[in-house]
């Protein structure tokens, strides 16, 4: 089994393949050992990968782990446009603190549930892709702007923020540059561990993706939206990527 060191350059991602077996990472002149890869990247996420940028020296930003791949990006390219500019994109599944999948269901609405191993295997398009965007805002300067869509019949589905505070699925295309500093699918990502993020709505400040129990099926959460101050701590709003 190998792990993938996955970073862009420009819209292209480059890979260096390491065997699973080697007892270090090695990037550039950083050496770790790879129990603690994930945790020193995302406590010190700028770093120095000469072995894998195509220009020797380039730095780049650690931006998620997955059980095979670590993925980066090109920190150098400066954001000379305003609102949101299209980074990456990756796939997870999205989960409750209470271990509940967000999934897109036949009737085409959201809603968290339990899926079994087996479950999680034989269906991972039911994982999302998370759309990860610089943004220009000056108060939320080296916060990520993330898009989360899935498919269905072939066509993304979008989760957004309605004007009313709710969240609902929307098909529609998305855009590499989005020009407003505000927009229903884009939220503002803050990690609290790792693989444990809080997701605020950029179109409702103080407005973040949460999950609670649906009174008509005990077995399943709903998304909504909840209030909270940003140092409050609020379990219901923690979103577990893995």
């Amino acid at each position: 089994m190998s792990v993938r060191l996955v970073f862009r350059d420009g819209f292209t991602y480059r890979k260096l393949v390491l065997p699973f077996s080697l007892p270090h990472f090695e990037a550039g002149s950083l050496v770790l050992p790879r129990a603690r890869v994930s945790r020193e990247f995302e406590s010190d996420r700028r770093i120095k990968v000469s072995q894998m940028a195509a220009n020797n020296g380039n730095f780049v930003t650690f931006l998620h782990a997955t059980e095979t791949a670590f993925y980066f990006e090109d920190c150098n390219e400066e954001l000379d446009k305003d609102g949101f500019l299209y980074k990456s994109d990756f796939q997870t599944w999205i989960r409750s603190k209470d271990n509940k999948f967000l999934i897109l269901n036949e009737s085409a609405e959201f809603q968290c549930q339990n899926l079994s191993i087996q479950e999680q295997e034989y269906y991972p398009e039911n994982k999302f892709h998370v759309c990860v965007y610089k943004n220009s805002r000056q108060d939320k300067m080296g916060t990520k702007g993330v898009i989360l869509y899935t498919f269905k019949d072939q066509k993304k589905v979008v989760l957004c923020c309605s004007d009313k505070c709710e969240i609902h699925p929307v098909e529609m295309d998305i855009s590499h540059h989005i020009p407003e500093n505000t927009h229903k699918a884009v939220f503002y990502l803050k990690r609290i561990t790792e693989g444990c993020y809080l997701l605020e709505s950029s179109l409702h400040p103080s407005m973040f993706l949460a999950f609670e129990p649906d009174p008509n099926n005990q077995t399943l959460n709903k998304v909504i939206l909840r209030h909270k101050e940003y140092d409050d701590v609020d379990e219901t709003c923690h979103v577990i990527m893995s």
